[in-house]
This record gives structure tokens, C-alpha cells and sequence, in this order.
């Protein structure tokens, strides 16, 4: 199966890696690299470090509609794409795969749908969370269920130990989706959009602490904290 892989982030390596010995990943899409710091030094995503590891073709890209970028996939003559930790595909990219596309989300949807499930998750003091796998439709994480597995939050976790365990766990979940989807042994589920919780990018002023709440909701704002501080600094 030729695979193109979507991500940008550390959480998306691992899962990475699995396709990569699993199938033939034919290209790899990550954001442009980005002068950072004083030095304004290149520093690229952590996909297109372990991509250039593993010696596969990286295109780097900011807009998903240019004509040429769009012309360049189509060519490839993918049979899947994969996403993880990415943005949202335009339809004109939706089309272009023969098998269509699957996303990898680190929540148990529709539960924390958006850009920060795992800092909501623990902002909100949960104790299992998990990640989800499904068939990607234009609206954010609303497409069918794939499949599912839970993971228990321990107290000691932070976003890092969290992330982590979720990243390695949906690794291996998005290898096993495309197995049994694609050989018919499961099915796509209509998720529930009356069930449906938001968990939108963690801004700046959620580092606001109200001192006057519960034991266990000052500490998961604290704990939030350190995630954004990780986040901006």
C-alpha cells in the first residue's frame, strides 16, 4: 500500500515509524522549517528530522491549496493518506487518495474534538483518556470511527508522560485500522455529535489561576501550566 504521511509534531514519529516498516510510505508532508530564537536558526518539525532519517521524500508546505503542491501528490498515485497531528485537508486533497484518508486523534471521540485533547484532558482532571482512529471528512474529527483504545491518566502524568504513552498506543491502533478496514473486518461508526466536546488550542490566558477553586483543580491548572509554559517558551 502507498502511504503518504501528514504530521508535524513529536507525537506523530512513532506512528511514522510503524508505517514506514509496514508499508511504503511514498512521501511525507510536514510544515516548512521556521527561523526560531536570537540566531534565527532553521529548526524543522520533528517529522521531517526522523523522515530525513529514514531517508524518505519530505515535502515541505504551508499552503494546502497551491496548484503545484496539490499537482505533486496526484502524481504520486497514493492509495492512503495518513494524518497525525496535522491540520485539516482541504476536499481537493480528500480526493486525490484511491483508498482515502485516516487520521489518528488523541482522544476517545467525540470526546475533545480539536487541536488540544490531551492539555484538556488533564486540565479537566480526567482519569482514562485513549486515541482514536478514523475516516477524515472536512470538518475537524468528525469522521466515522475506526477504532478506539483507552489509557489510564496517572496522577504523576503530565502532558509529556501522557503524550508519550498515547503516541506509542496509536501507533500501533493506525497500523491495526488499516489492516481490518481495509480487509473488511471492521467497520466505520457514525460518531455522536450530541456526545461531542471541543478542546481548542490552549491560549495564553489559560494560565490564569483561581486559587479560591478545589484542591484538584488548582493542581490540573498548575499542571496546565507547565504545559503552556513548554508551549511559548
Amino acid at each position: 500500500m502507498r502511504i503518504v504521511f501528514f504530521g508535524n509534531t513529536e507525537f506523530s514519529n512513532p506512528t511514522l515509524n510503524k508505517c514506514n516498516s509496514s508499508y511504503d510510505v511514498i512521501s511525507v508532508v510536514t510544515n516548512h522549517s521556521k527561523q526560531m530564537g536570537r540566531g534565527r536558526k532553521f529548526l524543522e518539525t520533528p517529522v521531517k528530522s526522523l523522515a530525513d532519517e529514514l531517508k524518505l521524500n519530505v515535502i515541505e508546505i504551508d499552503n494546502l491549496n497551491d496548484e503545484s503542491f496539490i499537482n505533486q501528490l496526484k502524481s504520486l498515485s497514493p492509495d492512503l493518506f495518513v494524518l497525525v497531528s496535522y491540520r485539516v485537508l482541504p476536499q481537493t486533497l480528500l480526493d486525490i487518495p484511491r483508498l482515502g484518508s485516516i487520521n489518528l486523534h488523541s482522544s476517545l471521540l467525540p470526546k475533545y474534538r480539536g487541536a488540544a485533547p490531551i492539555q484538556h484532558s488533564i486540565m479537566n482532571g480526567d482519569q482514562v483518556t485513549g486515541v482514536s482512529t478514523f475516516i477524515i471528512e472536512p470538518k475537524v474529527d468528525t469522521g466515522n470511527i475506526l477504532l478506539q483504545k483507552q489509557c489510564k491518566i496517572n496522577e504523576d502524568d503530565d502532558y509529556g508522560t501522557l503524550s508519550s504513552k498515547l503516541s506509542t498506543i496509536g501507533a500501533e491502533l493506525l497500523i491495526e485500522s488499516i489492516s481490518k478496514y481495509y480487509d473488511g473486518s471492521i467497520a466505520p461508526v457514525l460518531q455522536d455529535n450530541e456526545l461531542a466536546t471541543l478542546a481548542p488550542k490552549i491560549k495564553k490566558e489559560d494560565y490564569i489561576i483561581n486559587w479560591n477553586k478545589d484542591a484538584s483543580v488548582v493542581n490540573n491548572k498548575i499542571i496546565t501550566n507547565f504545559i503552556l509554559f513548554y508551549m511559548y517558551h
